[in-house]
């Protein structure tokens, strides 16, 4: 019996069967006037391979974020709200991400979590 345990858990591991997931994770900080975005060793950290999607979510206050790789501003960007579900994001689409508190909030956190 306990042959055929260990046979089935190697070809487990042997198809990709039983993989490990790889989180990076990475809280962005951003006021008003001061946009924050990702850390390119979050994205594809050192020994480890580039990651393969991410989701972000807002924690505190209300915020605007871009993805297209232009500077988030207070009163241009898509809004998000503690109270919006995480939104996901491709690696390319992170890599471009900014974000920002809107004019009347104070500095807002954002939650990024990126894994493989």
């Amino acid at each position: 019996m306990r042959l055929l345990v260990t046979l089935g858990l190697s070809l487990a591991l042997s198809l990709g069967l039983w993989a490990q997931t790889i989180y990076r994770y990475e809280q962005l900080t951003a006021g008003p006037t001061s946009p924050d975005s990702l850390a390119a060793e979050t994205l594809e950290p050192t020994g480890i391979g580039a990651m393969t999607f991410c989701e972000m979510e807002v924690e505190s206050f209300s915020m605007r974020y871009r993805l297209d790789g232009t500077t988030a501003t207070n009163t241009v960007g898509m809004s998000m709200t503690p109270a919006d579900a995480p939104i996901r994001l491709s690696p390319a689409q992170a890599s471009r991400l900014s974000v920002v508190g809107y004019a009347s909030s104070g500095t807002g956190l954002v939650n990024v979590q990126c894994g493989q």
